[in-house]
Order: structure tokens, then sequence, then C-alpha cells
């Protein structure tokens, strides 16, 4: 009897183990696909992000006070702009709910504060790649358009901070595909023309049997740095002057300008 008792309990704790571990690979393959729909893929960002939750949960340990008091404490730090402090509740309050959107934009945002800045350039690169890893664990969880809109506009600006313009442009450009802003526009289009790539020329191969483009020529503007004062600073200045336009040629493939 009591061997069968044992039987019994031993097969209804396999089946609720199944259970539940049905449910979470349900949940994770749900998740994962919801992060394989998003527009926005980067591998870097997505490596990153994997180091920063880690790093976060970590350091924040077990909270010893609950969310909402968390919360009333990351307010309060912000309006006395103690950006640090702050930004160490978030990293707790990010531990206790880490499925929030809301959470990581708000870290993001905290950590591209002028205030929290360092003089340091290197600290200063580690903190614009953190707001960006952020930024991104929030957009890959975003639940609606608005989220997703705002998490890129802040993926942008991080990538734009460190000069890397082509990410920059993308994230901004899908950001208002997702939701169109007047002052994002400003900021994408203003990018655009001064980092961005147009074509100039192109020509056309007219003796083939379905005529198409052999060859565009882009024109890239070079960026211009605040004018320097040491002699090998003012000679790369005016190199970068000289060739304020690089024209470059790309091979067209068979859809034609690529």
């Amino acid at each position: 009897m009591l061997v069968s008792a044992r039987v019994g309990l031993f097969a209804a704790l396999v089946t609720l183990f199944s259970f539940f571990a049905s449910i979470s690979l349900a949940s994770l393959g749900s998740g994962a696909a919801l992060a394989a729909d998003k527009a926005f893929q980067r591998a870097d960002l997505a490596d990153a992000a994997i180091k920063l939750e880690a790093q976060i949960k970590n350091d924040a340990g077990s909270p010893a006070k609950p969310l909402a008091q968390l919360r009333r404490d990351a307010d309060a730090a912000f309006q006395k702009n103690d950006v640090r402090n702050g930004v160490q509740l978030l990293g707790q309050i990010i531990a206790a709910a880490p499925n929030e959107s809301a959470n990581w934009l708000r870290l993001a945002r905290a950590t591209l504060l002028p205030t929290f800045w360092v003089p340091n350039d290197r600290e200063r690169r580690e903190v614009l790649e953190r707001a960006a890893a952020a930024a991104y664990i929030g957009y890959q969880r975003a639940g609606n358009r608005n989220e997703e809109a705002d998490a890129l506009i802040l993926i942008g600006k991080s990538y734009a901070e460190r000069s890397i313009w082509r990410p920059a442009l993308n994230a901004l450009r899908l950001s208002l595909e997702l939701r169109e802003v007047a002052d994002t526009r400003a900021v994408y289009e203003k990018m655009r023309d001064d980092h961005g790539f147009r074509m100039l020329d192109y020509s056309v191969d007219s003796d083939a049997a379905s005529p198409r483009a052999l060859a565009c020529v882009y024109a890239r503007a070079a960026a211009r740095g605040p004018r320097r004062s040491s002699h090998s600073s003012h000679l790369a200045a005016r190199h970068e002057e000289i060739h304020a336009w690089h024209l470059f040629t790309v091979l067209a493939g068979p859809t034609g300008c690529r």
C-alpha cells in the first residue's frame, strides 16, 4: 500500500513538472519569436544586452524593498538630480521586473543624461554602449509601437553620440515608420544630409537587351569636427576640407544600384 502511494506521488510530480516545463518552453519560444519579428536587429547589441542584464541582476542581488518603494525612491532621486543613485535604483527595479520595457527605456534615458557622463572618453563610450544595450532590451520587450519607437530613438542617439552613423540612421528611420514625430524627422533628415549617402549619378548599359545600371556614384559628406589648434590637427582638418566630398563607385548588382 505504501509502495503504491509512493508510486502514485512520483507519477503526479512527474506530470506536474512536465506541465510547468511545457509552459516555460512555450513562453520562451513566444518570446524568441517576438524578438525575431522586430525589424531592428544587431548582433553587437544582442550580445551587449545579455551581458548588461546579467550584470544588473548580479549587482542588484535580492532587493530589500518592495517594487513600489523602489519606484518612489528612484523618482525622488531623479527629482533631486541624483542621477547615479537613480540609475542604481533602476537596476534594482529591473531586477525585480525585467520584462517591463518601460524600466529598460528609463534606464537608457537616464544613462544618456549629460549629468551622468564622465570626462573620461573610455568611460563615456561605455556609458553610451550601456544605454544602447538597455534601449535594445526595451525595444525587444516592447509591447506596443510607441515603446518600440521610443527605444529606437534612444538607440539612434547612442550611436550618433559615438559617430556611428549607419545604425543611428537605420534606428531613426524605423522609429519614424512606427510613429511620425516632427522633431525626430528633423533630426533624421539633418543626420542623413550630414552623414548619409545620396546618389549623384549613374551609368546605364544601353546596348544590353535589358538596359541596367552598371554603376552608381554616391557622395558622403565628410564629418567636420571642431577646429583644433595643434599643427598636426590643423593638417588633418585641412585634409578633411580638401576631401569634403568623397566620391566612390559602387558596382551594381543584377537589380541595379545597391
